[in-house]
């Protein structure tokens, strides 16, 4: 039931699934018709190798901060102006690469997961909640909205204004297209991919 719901990079022996134990064992529950608690499936997601994603992530931090500086991860939906399939977004990512001098680890959400980015459930609440009620009569009003949010855990949002004017119709060409310096996974390439500086590559 965790097949669907599982990422990370089997090769390396870093598993781990998106579904918490409690959703976990409610299914179980349901499907053997006998009560399976939440201590049971910590112990079968431990004996099949997975581990907790923000303790891995943490983990490789700290072990490997001189790396971590050179990288930056970005998780991504499967649609609208960054889809997987988009060889303009990645001549984007290329050209932000180059700029910063880092590699960019891209992974992206299979069609109809955005729900399980963290994004959805630890910032987009709080932003609707400080909107809530008001009519947005300018693009300022909304940014000082959004800039309210906050939690007693301490989430702060900041925000800005990003007024550039975006061309339409731009294409990538198949030679811009084979200068990319892109490197991906064996896992799920297609969702799973890294881009380099090409001035460090």
């Amino acid at each position: 039931m965790v097949r669907e719901h599982t990422a990370g990079k089997p090769q390396h022996g870093v598993i781990w699934t998106d579904l918490k134990p409690r959703e976990i064992a409610q299914t179980m529950t349901q499907r053997v018709d006998a009560r399976v608690s939440v201590r049971t499936v910590r112990q079968l997601l431990k004996s099949n190798g997975f581990s907790r994603r923000q303790s891995q992530k943490k983990k490789s931090f700290k072990s490997h901060a001189q790396r971590v500086q050179s990288r930056l991860l970005l998780l991504c939906d499967g649609g609208g102006s960054n889809p997987s399939n988009s060889w303009l977004f990645k001549a984007d990512l290329q050209d932000l690469a180059d700029r910063l001098g880092l590699e960019i680890r891209v992974a992206h959400y299979a069609p109809y997961c955005s729900k399980h980015n963290p994004i959805e459930h630890r910032v987009f609440p709080h932003i609707t909640r400080a909107c809530a009620g008001v009519v947005f009569s300018s693009v300022s009003l909304v940014r000082e909205l959004i800039e309210k949010a906050c939690t007693k855990t301490g989430l702060k949002v900041t925000a800005d204004i990003l007024d550039g004017v975006y061309e339409a119709g731009r294409t990538v060409t198949r030679h811009a297209r084979a200068s990319l310096n892109i490197d991906y996974d064996s896992t799920l390439p297609s969702w799973n991919y890294s881009i380099r500086s090409r001035s460090v590559a």
